[in-house]
């Protein structure tokens, strides 16, 4: 992974640290907000309970009410009402459980449901029996069918309120393990933040370090040190490219100086007997002529002569 990495070119490492982090913080970010959104729903289906039989007791009322109107005015607006009330709890009373088990709730709404289904059958006959002007039928099944509205309601009421105290348990579990899931969430997402960063700063740093040596090194060079240590290229990215080229330009100087030096070292083995040949000739006219000249003037007129005999002299 690190050779692939290396083998990169500069701008493609510098977008793939930029894509890797952002991509793991949007990964945790997304998870951490699924799992939110997950504990918001369990919060908010909570007291559906509680909502769905207030809306079976409104129903129940209101078949209960329309039942009434019609047998007090006997009009077919309130015939229809009742039927459509009656509709309306039909299906909300289908929608309870009708499973036997042993769970408090469940037994208690299955017990609404057969009751409902009875009462629904009361009502009907008395509305029939309204309708076929049968007085004393129509009483007696009103009768029954208000004592049974009254038995639903309470079953109604008693699993509401146990729902209620139930349901509001759950509630404050939820909404405590909702606000230490926040937590978490805050503290996961700062760990992946601070690990992001590092590794960022990591690799960073690594793509840095050979720019950093390359200025140090051609600092040395420029300051006339052409024998420091060549470079380790490390990657084969465009920096890669330019420490090989420095090492490859250090070299050459490195090679120009030492054929340089061998060059000056063969001049100086090649004229050094002539010098020494001039220098003895010199010596001797100057020790000759020392009683009509000063020594300096006789040095220089026999430097100059040594040099007329076609050859360039080499520098003292």
């Amino acid at each position: 992974m690190r050779k692939k990495f290396r083998q990169l070119s500069l701008q493609a490492k510098m977008s793939s640290i930029f894509v890797l982090a952002n991509l793991v913080v949007f990964a945790v970010t997304v998870i951490l907000l699924l799992g939110i959104n997950s504990m918001s729903s369990e919060i908010d289906k909570v007291y559906q309970g509680n909502l769905r039989l207030n809306e079976v007791s409104d129903a129940l009322m209101a078949v209960q009410d329309s039942m009434t109107d019609y047998l007090n005015s006997k009009t077919s607006d309130s015939l229809e009402e009742f039927y459509r009330n009656e509709q309306t709890y039909s299906q909300l009373v289908q929608d309870m459980s009708d499973e036997v088990t042993g769970a408090t709730f469940q037994r208690m709404e299955r017990s609404i449901r057969h009751m409902s289904e009875e009462y629904l059958d009361l009502v009907s006959q008395t509305i029939e029996a309204k309708r076929g002007r049968n007085v004393e039928k129509y009483r007696v099944r009103y009768e029954n069918a208000t004592q049974m509205y009254e038995y639903i309601n309470t079953y109604i009421y008693s699993l509401n309120n146990e729902q209620f105290r139930s349901n509001s348990e759950n509630y404050s579990r939820l909404s405590a393990a909702f606000r230490n899931f926040e937590m978490v969430s805050v503290i996961a997402l700062s760990i992946v933040i601070v690990v992001s960063v590092s590794i960022v700063v990591k690799l960073t740093g690594e793509i840095i370090s050979p720019l950093k040596d390359l200025a140090v090194t051609a600092d040395e060079v420029a300051g006339g040190n052409f024998d420091t240590e060549l470079l380790q290229v490390q990657s084969e990215d465009e920096i890669g490219v330019v420490t090989g080229a420095f090492n490859q330009m250090l070299i050459s100087i490195r090679q120009y100086l030492e054929s340089l030096r061998e060059s000056m070292e063969i001049q100086a083995i090649t004229f050094a007997p002539q010098l020494l040949e001039a220098l003895k000739g010199c010596t001797a006219k100057v020790s000759a002529g020392a009683d009509q000249s000063p020594l300096l003037i006789q040095y220089v007129k026999c430097g100059s002569t040594a040099g007329h005999d076609g050859r360039r002299r080499p520098d003292l």
